[in-house]
């Protein structure tokens, strides 16, 4: 039983790093994905309904993006959307499309993609440690029922846990620094 309290510990710290990896990689300083902007909710009508699914997106080149929404009436709602996303992309109006542009990299747009970064990891690295604290639940509440070990094999359970959340946590910062250096080293 502990054994597998252990298992799905490691799995659920594993694919909660995953996504805070795929995450951040999505913020690409380089050039601008469709993936950034596909999932915008939009409001209309006292409808929310998501960017990609009213509008075909395509990519001009590495620093533009085009939005050709299939219904006008949707644009006002759009143009909204892309500016309260807090994504800072520049946007410009022709023969009814939206133009999304990457600004310039400056250095107060690097802090701040850094601090979206920084918040990510902070977000996967609470992930992490609720993770643990509902395992060492379950390891509790499984030894009330069944009085399956003592006080010594509780705190080894306990300590195999820690470890397997500190390597994770490490594995999270890692990822950070990483990120961190690609996006203050690109000039």
């Amino acid at each position: 039983m502990n054994e597998e309290i252990l298992l799905k510990t490691e799995k659920l710290m594993d694919d909660s790093v995953k996504l805070f990896i795929n995450k951040i990689n999505k913020i690409n300083i380089y050039c601008i994905s469709p993936s950034l902007i596909k999932n915008l909710k939009i409001k209309y009508c006292n409808k929310v309904m998501l960017l990609h699914t009213i509008s075909s997106i395509i990519v001009e080149n590495n620093n533009t993006i085009l939005i050709d929404v299939f219904d006008k009436k949707l644009l006002p709602s759009i143009k909204k959307a892309i500016r309260n996303s807090k994504l800072e992309l520049n946007q410009s109006y022709i023969n009814n499309k939206i133009r999304i542009s990457n600004p310039i990299l400056t250095n107060e747009r690097r802090h701040n993609i850094l601090k979206i970064i920084n918040n990510e990891s902070e977000i996967a690295r609470i992930s992490i440690r609720n993770i643990r604290h509902n395992s060492l639940n379950k390891i509790k509440s499984s030894n009330k029922k069944n009085k399956s070990f003592n006080k010594d094999e509780f705190n080894l359970l306990n300590n195999k846990i820690q470890e397997i959340t500190n390597f994770w946590i490490k594995k999270i910062n890692n990822q950070y620094l990483i990120k961190e250096k690609e996006i203050l080293n690109n000039n």
